[in-house]
C-alpha cells in the first residue's frame, strides 16, 4: 500500500512530529511518501490513497487545491479525510450549518467579497465594540485582525481583506485571551486526547507558533458529548468516515462553544495522547484504505 502525505512547499522534510506516524504506517505494510500538493508532475495514480495533513498552504491557493481533490476524486484516489467533507471544511461558513444543527457556535458575520457595505451594516447592528477580522478561507491566524471599533477604522483593514476573498468577522472572546482554547481530538470518530492551548501574555493567537502553551486536558464528559453533537451535525454522514478531527472552542459560563472544525490539516498534539494514539491513527488509515480497494 503507497499512501501519498501532501506537504507544501515550505515544507522541505517530514516534520519531526510526523515520522511516528510514518513508522507505524510502515509497520503495516504501508509505504507512506510526502508530496508537495502543488506538484504538477507528482503521479497521483501511483497512490491507494491521500492524506492531506501537512498541506499548510491549500488556503492561499483554494482553487488550485479544490481542483486537486476533483482529480483526486476522478481518478478514484481515496482522499482520508474524504474530499466532498474537505471541501465543506474549506469555508467557515459551515459554521452556520453546525449552528443551525442546535450545537453552540462563536457567533459570525460573513461578508461577501463585493458586499462590503453590506456586510458593515449586518456587524454595526450588533453590540460588538472588540472584534476579529479575517478571511473566510484560512488557517494559522492568517491575516487575521483585531479591531476596536471604537477606535479603529475598519473600512480599509475589511477592504483590505476582501482582496483575499469572502472575509469573516467575530466578536473578540476575552475567554481564550484569558483562559485558553481547547482543542479536542478524535480518530475515526473515537475522542482520543484533549489540549488547552493558551495564548501568550499580550496576544490572542492560541497556536503554538505564535508562542501559545500547550497542556494536555483531563477528560471532560459535558465537552466531548458537545463536541459528538458537532461531528455527527456535519453532512454526508461525515460521523463514520472521518479518519481524524479536530473541535476547537473556549468555555463560556461552563459551555462549550464552538471556534473552528479542523478537518483538513489539524496538527492533532499526538504527543500529548496516549502512547497508542499513533498507532490507533495508523491502523485507521490502513483499514479505511483497505476498505476502498475492496470494493
Amino acid at each position: 500500500m503507497k499512501i501519498a502525505i501532501l506537504t507544501c512547499q515550505k515544507i522541505l522534510e517530514l516534520p519531526e512530529s510526523e515520522k511516528p506516524l510514518v513508522a507505524a504506517l510502515e509497520e503495516r505494510g504501508a509505504e507512506a511518501i510526502c508530496v508537495d500538493w502543488r506538484d504538477h508532475n507528482a503521479n497521483w495514480s501511483a497512490f491507494d490513497g491521500v492524506i492531506p495533513k501537512l498541506c499548510w498552504d491549500y488556503y492561499r491557493h483554494i482553487d488550485e487545491f479544490l481542483a486537486l481533490l476533483e482529480q483526486l476524486d476522478q481518478l478514484r484516489i481515496p482522499c482520508l479525510n474524504p474530499s466532498n467533507i474537505i471541501r465543506w471544511n474549506c469555508r467557515k461558513r459551515y459554521l452556520h450549518h453546525l449552528e443551525k444543527a442546535g450545537n453552540l457556535v462563536a457567533p459570525t458575520i460573513f461578508i461577501q467579497q463585493d458586499q462590503a457595505e453590506l456586510g458593515l451594516k449586518s456587524l454595526y447592528e450588533t453590540s460588538w465594540q472588540k472584534i476579529v477580522l479575517k478571511p473566510e478561507v484560512s488557517a494559522g491566524s492568517y491575516l487575521t485582525k483585531v479591531l476596536d471599533l471604537q477606535q479603529d477604522n475598519l473600512e480599509p483593514t475589511l477592504k483590505e481583506v476582501l482582496k483575499h476573498g469572502d472575509a469573516m468577522i467575530q466578536p473578540f472572546f476575552s475567554e481564550i485571551a484569558d483562559h485558553g482554547e481547547i482543542s479536542l481530538v478524535f480518530i475515526g470518530g473515537t475522542y482520543c486526547h484533549g489540549v488547552l492551548k493558551k495564548p501568550k501574555s499580550g496576544d490572542f493567537r492560541s497556536q503554538p507558533q505564535f508562542g501559545a502553551d500547550v497542556a494536555p486536558i483531563s477528560y471532560n464528559r459535558d465537552w466531548i458529548h458537545e463536541a459528538r453533537s458537532i461531528l455527527e451535525a456535519i453532512p454526508f454522514d461525515a460521523a463514520d468516515q472521518l479518519i481524524y478531527s479536530r473541535v476547537d472552542g473556549f468555555l463560556r459560563d461552563g459551555k462549550f462553544v464552538l471556534m473552528e472544525l479542523e478537518l483538513i490539516e489539524p496538527y492533532l498534539f499526538l504527543e500529548h495522547g496516549s502512547s497508542e494514539s499513533v498507532n490507533v491513527l495508523a491502523r485507521t488509515i490502513c483499514d479505511r484504505l483497505n476498505l476502498f480497494k475492496n470494493k
